[in-house]
C-alpha cells in the first residue's frame, strides 16, 4: 500500500486530536458530544446501540473514539450540514462484513492480505482508523473487543468520508 503525503499530515492530525481529546474533563467530551448530537445524531444513536454489549469502561473509549472521529472531520462544513443516515452506515457497514466473511473463507495468506490491501486503498483517512485502533493495543482498551466494533468504525470513517 503506497503512504501518500496526505497519509502523513493526517497521522499529525490524528496524534493531536487523540492527545487533546485524552486529556480533556468529562464535562468538556460532554459538550462535544452535544456538538454531535446537533449535527451527526446518528452517531449518539449508534453509541446507545452498544450500551448492552460493552462494559461501562469499554462504553466510555468508544464514545472516545466516536469524538475522535467526530473531530477529525469537524471542520469540513460538509458533515455540519449533510447528516449520516442509518442507511448509508447499514450499506458500508455491510459491505465490510461481507468483505470480512469472504476473508474468512479463504485459505491463502497473501490472498487475504492483497484484499485487505485493496480494501484498505480505498479508504482515505487511513491515519485515523489506525489511529483509533492503535488508542486498543497502547491502553489495552475494549478487552472484549468485538469484531463488531472495528467493523462499524471503519465504516463510520467511510461514511464521513462519503460525506464530505
Amino acid at each position: 500500500m503506497k503512504i501518500r503525503a496526505k497519509d502523513y499530515n493526517d497521522a499529525e492530525k490524528v496524534t493531536k486530536i487523540i492527545t487533546d481529546i485524552e486529556k480533556l474533563s468529562l464535562s468538556d467530551r460532554i459538550k462535544i458530544v452535544d456538538e454531535i448530537n446537533v449535527y451527526q445524531p446518528f452517531l449518539i444513536s449508534l453509541f446507545l446501540g452498544y450500551k448492552d454489549k460493552l462494559d461501562k469502561n469499554d462504553l466510555g473509549e468508544f464514545i472516545i473514539d466516536i469524538i475522535i472521529v467526530w473531530r477529525f472531520f469537524s471542520d469540513n462544513q460538509q458533515v455540519k450540514k449533510k447528516k449520516i443516515t442509518p442507511e448509508l452506515y447499514r450499506e458500508i457497514d455491510r459491505k465490510n462484513f461481507e468483505m470480512l466473511n469472504y476473508l474468512s473463507g479463504e485459505t491463502s495468506e497473501k490472498t487475504k492480505r492483497d484484499i485487505t490491501e485493496m480494501d484498505l486503498s480505498t479508504l482515505d483517512s487511513k491515519a485515523l482508523l489506525t489511529g483509533v485502533f492503535y488508542r486498543y493495543k497502547r491502553r489495552n482498551a475494549l478487552r472484549n473487543i468485538h469484531m463488531e466494533l472495528i467493523i462499524g468504525l471503519k465504516a463510520l470513517i467511510e461514511c464521513f468520508e462519503r460525506i464530505i
